[in-house]
């Protein structure tokens, strides 16, 4: 979450700026996580329900992100049976798992009934030497049950 976004999303959704200059906003834009946490905080005890479903529905970009992964001994692991047949540790790079971004996209693509367009792999666990867990991230071009409605 950009706090700085929502914070503008606050004033472009009509937030009455005597609410918005009640909260403390962090002092960067990435803000730690604490900061967060206790901004979302100040959103439940200064916002109504209706303006907070009303800001963060807006935080969407037109993407989708399919993040998974498990851990074994402190190392995020590779679900791919291509990748478990190698001698471990394997480092793979990143360019590979866009078989696995394919596979993600025909799903759910099927699953949401949305067309999807691949933007990145933007982690994995072979990329990154068990750092980081596998994230695919798409950008939704085309939302197929609207089609449906209006066809």
């Amino acid at each position: 979450m950009n706090i700085f976004e929502v914070k503008q999303t606050m004033l472009d959704k009509g937030i009455p700026t005597e609410v918005t200059e009640q909260f403390a906003f962090p002092e960067t834009k990435a803000g730690t996580p604490e900061e967060k946490i206790a901004f979302v905080n100040q959103m439940d005890s200064l916002l109504s329900r209706e303006q907070i479903l009303t800001v963060m529905q807006e935080q969407d970009d037109g993407t989708l992100s399919v993040s998974w992964g498990y851990e074994d001994k402190g190392k995020y692991v590779c679900i791919c049976p291509r990748m478990k047949k190698l001698s471990q540790p394997a480092t793979v790079f990143i360019t590979f798992c866009g078989c696995c971004s394919g596979t993600i996209k025909h799903g759910f693509e099927q699953d949401l009934e949305v067309k999807l367009q691949f933007i990145e792999t933007a982690s994995s666990p072979l990329s990154s030497g068990g750092e980081k867990h596998c994230e695919h991230r798409y950008e939704i071009i085309e939302n197929q049950k609207e089609n449906y409605k209006n066809g």
